[in-house]
């Protein structure tokens, strides 16, 4: 009896480890058939026309590819004339919505799409291309574990694409704008001649690069390029002004985000006569830059070059080692 009680146990064990193993080689197939159906979008990107987006419920903005491969360039369909755009991020737009591959098939048919954000999506973009034909994606909420985005292609099934592929259809139309505030510099020690910041009225510090006529002045002693003439004379560590402001400076180009245009009011974002002033000399000309007060999120500045239109959002790494510059650090024992 005992034995035939162990023989019907181990006959259990079997029966519950085979279910287990189809139960999960029927899981594993369904993840493999799922995988197979991910070519969803296979365009050529030479043939799309524009894209159009409207995120958070904004008004929607229009993406626009002019001339013929290779010599392209895009811009914001519609938008007033005279601005730059950022052609490498747009045309990273126009590669993605070409060539749509997700991860895997999350839902075919979904009952309820708010539970996947996607009912009132964060973003919808429209891809037109040149023989009229188009297609809609609508990106929803990212995965609870952060590894994508779930939207839909063309219909309502419901995949996962790549957390980068969520993030490029959410960006506001502003991203795409060229902020007009300062070129950007490999060597900006090479560039910059002098740099001042102004608070208050009041000059802050000045740091000028040594001319010629200066250095033979000195009789060969061994300096660095630049010296502080402001709030005193001194000679610089030029390791530490590379670090703590040149290199700042030259991140102002690509840490630069537009934010608005012709705001009717400049106080909103403390671009007033007594913000503070960064004022920047090269062989190419003078920038004065505003820095105005910290954004809502606290992650940056409001900033605004002088004789211009827009505003712009900097980080705020860059530019508290521009306002807070030690000046005793930055003067040479």
């Amino acid at each position: 009896m005992k034995k035939e009680k162990q023989i019907i146990i181990a006959l259990a064990a079997v029966i519950v480890l085979s279910s287990g193993y189809f139960a999960l080689n029927h899981f594993i197939l369904k993840e493999e058939a799922a995988k197979q159906k991910t070519a969803v979008v296979n365009r050529n990107q030479d043939d799309l026309d524009s894209v159009t987006l409207s995120v958070w419920g904004e008004k929607e903005y229009t993406l626009k590819a002019e001339g013929n491969v290779p010599n392209r360039t895009y811009q914001i369909a519609n938008y007033a004339p005279g601005f730059q755009y950022r052609q490498q991020a747009i045309k990273s737009v126009f590669s993605k919505i070409s060539k749509i591959d997700p991860e895997k098939v999350v839902d075919e048919n979904p009952t309820d799409l708010s539970i996947y954000g996607l009912k009132v999506p964060k973003s919808t973009v429209k891809a037109k291309y040149k023989d009229g034909t188009t297609d809609e994606i609508r990106i929803g909420n990212a995965s609870p574990i952060g590894d994508g985005f779930y939207i839909t292609i063309n219909g309502n099934t419901v995949y996962l694409s790549d957390p980068d592929f969520g993030k490029t259809f959410t960006n506001n139309m502003y991203f795409f704008r060229e902020p007009d505030i300062i070129p950007g510099w490999d060597s900006p020690a090479d560039v910059i001649n002098s740099v001042k910041l102004i608070k208050n009225g009041k000059e802050i510090y000045e740091i000028k690069k040594y001319t010629q006529q200066e250095k033979d002045a000195l009789k060969g002693k061994t300096v660095s390029q630049f010296h502080m003439t402001k709030p005193s004379e001194a000679q610089v560590d030029e390791e530490y002004l590379q670090s703590n402001l040149l290199y700042p400076i030259s991140r102002i180009y690509s840490d630069t985000t537009v934010r608005a245009d012709n705001p009717d009011n400049m106080r909103g974002y403390g671009l007033t006569s007594d913000a503070a002033q960064l004022v920047v000399t090269t062989n190419d000309g003078e920038y004065k830059i505003l820095i105005g007060d910290r954004t809502p999120s606290y992650s940056g500045y409001f900033i605004m070059r002088e004789g211009t239109s827009s505003v712009s959002e900097m980080s705020a790494d860059s530019v508290d080692k521009i306002l807070s510059l030690d000046l005793k650090k930055l003067a040479e024992s």
